[in-house]
């Protein structure tokens, strides 16, 4: 079994034929245990010998050869057993020995394999994770530029609409200079209408009165009339003089005014030339960022393109490290394989053990037994040494008494017989010595054929120690490779981290240009606004003071004075009915709020104003202001002046003490109920 699991795992046997170190060993035990056989065999028929020469031969040098024949058969039998014993027991512990160097050198083999494989394993997991971590950071920048890409159609719907509102501000601010322009024309030609009129009126009145004159110089009466009229003409000269210091005081407020509407179209020009430089920044920022996508994207393909790199370099470190985790799982097969094997070894080489040490007990117990039987053979040999010198001594003191013949020839024949027997044991003694110089012989060949495959397990080791050597190596040159090329991964990481982080930071620096973009348009919007405002209250206030100058400038029927001195009390009591119409829509107002929060009393106040036939005022329109005022009575009442002067006047006071009632109405029923 252990020589199968040997062959199996492919264990690398000490000799270099294909038959393993225990086969040899297990041959050599044979051939020494047949050895051994023989020489028991022969021992033992040494023994027989010798008993049968005990048993017949009483001679000393019979004695003597038995004695050096047990000499020498012990000091073969221990030699040969030492021999073997000792041979036996070094090539065992050798064996031994270098099964558990190779045991331990396999052990620290796949302790080394398993920590590189432990190392590979977490390189790959690091580098997978940082793969992942890779593709999920690819798939945010992705989420980003498209973002970026949303924002960046916003911005440009944005810009196209504000271009658009531009164009139309600028279509708008032609429009109204030209409106202003044409303003200016018309106060220009009223000046000069003003000033024509008025040297046709006196022109006129001065040929009625000469006229007149010619016509009535008799008349002393309409001399005087003349005079009247002249004094009368004199001081309509006089009112006509202050109204036109009054229309040249308007003149002047509305040329002010018009700078102001200058200075205003100056600003809004600036602030159109502004945002023209901004719109070009804007258009370079977005011609700079439409670039900066682009090399982005470049930028995000070359990053794409090192992770499709990056990830193949990780399958096929990943496909290298299962590779070598199969080829670590095969080597802690083969060192279970091995294990087993040595332990089934070292039971064989204990049983071995144990059989030898059995075989030495017993050898030893034969050996008491043999000298324990040749002690008592010579004990024998010694008293039958003794009854023969007796039986001698006895024949040599009775040679005078008379010998029978058979005991003579009985003695004869055993003599020659005895001699014939050591004679034919002198030969098996010499063939003995023969054979033990055989032994001898064979025991040195044997010597030196063991030593011959001593040297050949150091050879079979340096082969699997060069083998060993090599493949650590390889091994090693693996590692070193594996260590650049994941030293060359951390190396393009680390860039492709900084990369990373670049594109971030530039993301982070176009989204602050961006919102500060957005800052600048809200920016522009509010200027847009406020200017459009603004150029709403001039065209509104140019437009009254074409309709202020063109009611002021209408023909009049009545005289001046008549006029200006009805302005002057319509404009009166506009200020009135407008003081009145405010204060009623306060109390209104207040009245409402009142009402709305206590029910009870809204409902009776709205009986109390429904039976007295009253409405509450609400304010739809917020109050405007008293120039506003002015300038509206001041147009209705040139218009009123214009067509019928008189009944506005009337209407105007019917209206003033409609309220004035009304109010006082109101206030009583309230606090009649409070």
């Amino acid at each position: 079994m252990p020589q199968k699991i040997l062959s199996e795992v492919g264990f690398d046997a000490p000799v270099d034929n294909p038959a393993d170190g225990t086969d040899d060993m297990e041959n050599e035990v044979k051939n020494k245990e047949k050895l051994k056989e023989i020489l028991e065999g022969n021992i033992c028929k040494q023994r027989e010998s010798i008993h049968m020469m005990c048993d017949e031969v009483k001679q000393k040098r019979v004695l003597k050869s038995i004695e050096k024949l047990e000499r020498v058969e012990g000091q073969l039998t221990q030699e040969v057993r030492l021999d073997e014993n000792t041979a036996n027991m070094a090539d065992f512990e050798s064996d031994v020995e270098e099964k558990e160097n190779r045991v331990r050198r396999a052990r620290l083999h796949s302790a080394a394999l398993v920590e590189k494989l432990r190392i590979e394993s977490k390189v790959a997991a690091s580098a997978e994770r940082r793969a992942e971590e890779r593709e999920r950071a690819l798939k945010e920048e992705e989420l980003k530029s498209k973002e970026m890409e949303s924002l960046y159609g916003q911005h440009q719907e944005a810009l196209s609409a504000k271009t658009q509102e531009l164009q139309s501000l600028k279509s708008r601010e032609n429009f109204l200079l030209a409106n202003i322009s044409a303003g200016q024309t018309t106060v220009t030609g009223l000046k000069e209408r003003q000033s024509g009129n008025e040297q046709e009126v006196q022109i006129a009145a001065l040929e009625r009165k000469l006229q007149a004159l010619s016509e009535e110089e008799d008349e002393s009466k309409e001399r005087k009339t003349l005079q009247e009229e002249e004094s009368e003409l004199a001081q309509t000269l006089r009112a006509k003089k202050k109204a036109a210091r009054m229309l040249r005081k308007q003149q002047k407020n509305m040329e002010t005014e018009l700078g102001c509407g200058r200075r205003a179209v100056e600003k809004t020009a600036d602030s159109r030339k502004e945002l023209s430089s901004k719109v070009q920044e804007m258009e370079l920022d977005t011609d700079a960022s439409i670039r900066e996508l682009k090399s982005l994207g470049v930028k995000k393909q070359d990053v794409l393109r090192r992770d499709f790199l990056l990830r193949l370099d990780v399958k096929r470190v990943g496909g290298h490290a299962q590779s070598e985790a199969d080829r670590l799982v095969a080597a802690e097969t083969r060192k279970l394989q091995l294990e087993l094997a040595v332990k089934e070894l070292q039971l064989e080489n204990a049983f071995k053990r144990e059989m030898h040490l059995a075989k030495t007990v017993i050898t030893r117990q034969d050996l008491t037994k043999l000298r324990a039987e040749v002690n008592q053979k010579l004990r024998r040999a010694d008293t039958l040494r003794r009854k023969y010198e007796t039986v001698a001594t006895s024949s040599f003191r009775f040679q005078g008494e008379v010998v029978t013949l058979q005991s003579y020839t009985g003695r004869t024949c055993k003599d020659t017989e005895l001699k014939s027997r050591l004679d034919l044991w002198t030969q098996k003694v010499c063939e003995k010595q023969a054979e033990v110089k055989m032994l001898e012989n064979t025991l040195n060949t044997h010597r030196s054929q063991s030593a011959v495959p001593r040297a050949t397990p150091r050879s079979a080791e340096d082969h699997g120690k060069q083998s060993l050597s090599q493949e650590k190596r390889a091994l090693e040159e693996t590692c070193y490779s594996k260590r650049r090329k994941i030293h060359k991964l951390q190396q393009d990481i680390k860039g492709e981290k900084i990369a990373l982080d670049k594109l971030l930071r530039e993301e982070s620096l176009q989204t602050c240009r961006v919102d500060e973009a957005r800052s600048r348009l809200q920016l522009l919007k509010k200027q847009l606004r406020s200017q459009e405002a603004k150029l709403d209250c001039t065209h509104q206030q140019c437009s009254e003071v074409t309709l202020e100058v063109q009611s002021a400038w209408k023909p009049q029927d009545k005289t001046k004075k008549e006029e200006q001195e009805e302005e002057v009390e319509e404009e009166q009591e506009d200020i009135k009915l407008s003081k009145l119409l405010d204060f009623s829509r306060e109390v209104d107002r207040m009245l409402l709020e009142v009402m709305a929060k206590q029910t009870d009393l809204g409902s009776v106040l709205l009986a109390q104003f429904q039976q007295n036939n009253l409405s509450l005022l609400t304010p739809a329109t917020p109050p405007a202001t008293d120039r506003e005022m002015t300038c509206t009575s001041a147009s209705s009442l040139g218009r009123g002046s214009s067509e019928t002067p008189a009944p506005s006047s009337r209407g105007v006071d019917s209206d003033s003490n409609d309220l004035t009632l009304k109010l006082a109405l109101k206030i009583d029923i309230v606090q009649s109920e409070m």
